[in-house]
């Protein structure tokens, strides 16, 4: 887990339990400039994910990016609580990045509360949708 020195600097988090595929998105992020490195916290698994979001309050990252398959829980309980209505990340921009090649999942996560869906390896998929969130939310 990677997370900012100050929880308050989260402006990107990376949900993904492999090193390479993180790798690859942050420069992604980081190629799009004003991003710094200390903004993008990574979690390798579900529950450092959930841990970074809810263990103390925080500001809502600009957007997260998912991945679906993680050996300590299943994506649909971290978007479900995300997007409880108590909850300060109900709006917070979420873009399903994985290589499950079920064509029934884009729907499926988006109907679970996420707001995108790009399939690996498309990074240039990725980095539009991510460049469009970040030009909508300043």
């Amino acid at each position: 887990m990677t997370m900012p020195e100050r929880r308050e600097d989260l402006k990107v988090l990376i949900v993904d339990n492999n090193r390479l595929s993180s790798m690859a998105i942050r420069a992604v992020i980081l190629g799009l400039g004003g991003i710094t490195p200390g903004q993008i916290g990574v979690a390798k698994k579900l529950n450092e994910a959930k841990e970074m979001l809810f263990s103390q309050p925080i500001l809502p990252p600009k957007v997260v990016i998912l991945d679906t398959e993680f050996p300590d829980g299943f994506v649909e309980s971290l978007l479900e609580r995300m997007r409880r209505e108590d909850s300060p990340f109900k709006k917070t921009p979420v873009i399903v990045f994985t290589a499950n090649r079920n064509s029934s999942g884009s729907i499926h996560y988006i109907d679970q509360g996420a707001n995108s869906y790009v399939m690996k390896p498309d990074m240039k998929g990725l980095e539009a949708k991510i460049k469009a969130i970040l030009k909508q939310n300043g």
